[in-house]
């Protein structure tokens, strides 16, 4: 079963939400998860010593934690696996519930601006995983449709200007030609030089060099330099809790480096789609090109990230499509 309307995401959210609050989660990779672990050390603690005497996996793991205080980490999962009967990697999130419910008029805001119906299921179940994390939620609601080239933007045609925010390696400039004819101009933001090099090596192989001009720079609200740890692959990111790892690159506006018309524009930069936005804040009210917004790097972006769209005025259709079995790659378009 899923939710199918917003009523029934709103009575899930508000008749669970003194547990939602106190879940005991934490994700890789999260900034906040030593806060969170803090937060819930003594009621992790509590849960294991409350757990059947017979239990041998969870007595060993109490004795683990005892010893070692940094194996409270792993914690966590196997709880999870005792009270749900699955284990994975990301648990619910405390902090997610958090921002969810304080946020749910934005969350109705968006949900009515949805074109479709499959838009609005898609989107309420993919925060009820971002709530839960049960994968029947965004099981249910997979896209079929090519990521990035929904039905509507099918017509894309030779004279489109086509700007890749997080191009990577090429991989989405490849589908584009192959989804359609190949666009009259590309401007293409890869602040990651190995990913650049590879990029480079895709448009000599299409023989678009002449069509195609790569900015080894992040996009930005304005030109500045920020940290960044290259060498990810796909996840390059901005950063400032790795300062050992990361280097100082340009990043500038979409405003200041297209000096044409934008017909559509890509965006997949790690969490910075926000800031980047904002920087493309005139090509969406003079000339609003078609956008595909990746709103899965913050659970803020849900909603942040279609509202700042909207603010631009000419955009009439939205729709929100997510294309994995976990919490990644979830598109909002607007056109």
């Amino acid at each position: 079963m899923v939710v199918t309307n917003i009523n029934d995401f709103k009575n899930f959210v508000f008749s669970q939400k003194d547990d939602l609050n106190t879940m005991n989660g934490q994700c890789n990779f999260c900034p906040k998860k030593a806060l969170c672990l803090a937060d819930n050390k003594t009621n992790t603690i509590n849960s294991i010593l409350s757990l059947e005497k017979d239990d041998t996996r969870f007595a060993f793991l109490l004795e683990v934690v005892k010893h070692n205080k940094w194996m409270l980490k792993l914690v966590p999962a196997k709880l999870y696996k005792k009270i749900y009967g699955w284990y994975t990697d990301n648990l619910p999130c405390p902090f997610f519930a958090r921002k969810i419910i304080e946020n749910i008029d934005k969350i109705e805001d968006v949900y009515n601006m949805l074109s479709d119906e499959s838009s609005k299921r898609a989107y309420l179940n993919v925060l009820m995983y971002r709530l839960t994390f049960e994968r029947k939620y965004v099981l249910n609601t997979l896209s079929e449709e090519h990521q990035y080239f929904i039905p509507e933007f099918s017509d894309l045609g030779c004279d489109e200007v086509f700007v890749d925010c997080g191009a990577y390696t090429g991989d989405t400039l490849e589908d584009f030609i192959a989804h359609n004819q190949i666009p009259k101009k590309c401007y293409l933001f890869e602040p990651d030089s190995n990913n650049a090099n590879k990029l480079k090596h895709v448009i000599k192989n299409k023989n678009i060099e002449d069509r195609s001009t790569v900015i080894e720079k992040g996009v930005y609200k304005c030109t500045t330099k920020l940290w960044f740890v290259s060498g990810k692959g796909s996840a390059s990111f901005f950063t400032e809790e790795e300062v050992e790892k990361a280097v100082a690159i340009d990043v500038v506006s979409i405003d200041d480096s297209v000096d044409e018309p934008a017909t559509f524009i890509k965006m997949d930069v790690e969490g910075f789609e926000k800031v980047a936005l904002k920087g493309a804040e005139n090509q969406l009210k003079q000339n609003a090109p078609k956008l595909a917004i990746c709103v899965y790097h913050s659970v803020e972006d849900f909603w942040e990230i279609p509202l700042i769209i909207k603010e631009a005025g000419k955009y009439k259709n939205f729709k929100f499509r997510h294309y994995t079995d976990n919490f990644r790659e979830s598109v909002f378009y607007a056109f």
